[in-house]
């Protein structure tokens, strides 16, 4: 009796642990579910931030013009504008330039300009032009140029959750 039952139970054992192993299956309806809510930490019609670990939104001196905020993670600061395309992109890159006083240019293309400010704590600036239909986007990175390469992975998240319009 025993050699016949030993079997039975060795493949009860096994069904069981195969069936414990598959994913319950759901209805077509139960997989569409609602879509998720965005958060932003900034919102408007030229430009949108989806929340991002560890940035919080410092100043936001936005006019009917321009919109300027300026976020911040740490020592890293993120400033997000967004101006007239009055103006070319080498315009608005010399503009940037000229605001920031004696400094060293690192790279540079059409929309990217990367420079160390010559001050007594040398800041790293990145700065990406997104070109629209009616405006520009400017994200403008700065941190320390000693924190650069440790952040550059943060950055680069922020960047990717900055929308223009």
């Amino acid at each position: 009796m025993r050699k016949k039952l030993f079997p039975v139970l060795v493949l009860a054992v096994l069904l069981v642990l195969s069936a414990c192993g598959e994913e319950p299956k759901t209805s077509e309806q139960e997989t569409k579910k609602s879509p998720t809510i965005e958060k932003y930490l900034y919102d408007s019609e030229s430009v949108k931030v989806t929340e991002t670990s560890g940035w919080n939104l410092k100043t936001d001196s936005t006019t009917e013009e321009k919109v300027n905020v300026v976020f911040e993670n740490g020592k890293l600061n993120a400033i997000v504008s967004v101006v007239s395309n009055d103006k070319s992109l080498d315009e608005i890159k010399q503009e940037i330039k000229a605001s920031y006083g004696q400094i060293e240019i690192m790279e540079e293309t059409d929309t990217f300009i990367s420079f160390l400010t010559n001050r007594k704590e040398s800041l790293r600036a990145d700065i990406y032009l997104t070109r629209g239909e009616q405006n520009t986007g400017i994200l403008i990175f700065m941190t320390p140029a000693q924190q650069f390469e440790e952040k550059k992975d943060i950055m680069e998240e922020f960047q990717g959750n900055v929308q223009y319009f």
